[in-house]
């Protein structure tokens, strides 16, 4: 898909870096211009999207192993990582991330390669509109989507099928 992506928007006017394991191999695939720098963790994740004026956030939606169709992702950690980042980024658009975020005040959303190049060449130009919409963002995920509130939520579950009827658990 990201292929498809770079042959959509013409290596002069677009810089990508690309970060994660083995997309240098894949280098002459790209533009000339694209930069492969490899895994980023950590510290240094948040500050490399953080440089970036639009963060795409891909999702694996069709997945095949042994030949069989498998249900494939709604969201990856990206989805709250890039928000609480306070980066703007456009997101596969996924019934998941369309409860979570609300289209074209927080992020963006798209379908397809031709749908991502489009949105990238409308927003690259629009600065005040990514600087509005990433705080919106941040704040829909911090702290609703931090990891001391995603485990209370587990908490309150747990607790709830302790209380109830333990044939629940079978």
């Amino acid at each position: 898909m990201l292929v498809e992506v770079g042959r959509l928007l013409p290596d002069r006017t677009v810089s990508v870096a690309r970060a994660g394991l083995g997309w240098a191999e894949q280098k002459s695939n790209f533009p000339s211009r694209w930069q492969f720098p490899g895994p980023i963790f950590g510290r240094a994740y948040g500050e490399f999207v953080r440089r970036g004026r639009i963060v795409i956030a891909p999702v694996h939606t069709d997945v095949v192993i042994d030949g069989k169709q498998q249900p494939g992702d709604q969201d990856t950690t990206r989805t709250c990582e890039l928000a609480s980042a306070g980066t703007f980024f456009l997101h596969r658009r996924t019934p998941f991330v369309q409860q979570v975020y609300e289209e074209d005040t927080e992020c963006g959303f798209w379908d397809d390669a031709a749908e991502l190049a489009e949105k990238i060449r409308h927003f690259l130009p629009l600065e005040r509109k990514r600087q509005t919409m990433a705080p919106s963002a941040r704040r829909r995920t911090v702290p609703a989507y931090s990891v001391p509130a995603r485990a209370h939520e587990v908490l309150t579950h747990i607790e709830t099928l302790v209380k109830g009827d333990s044939s629940q658990w079978l």
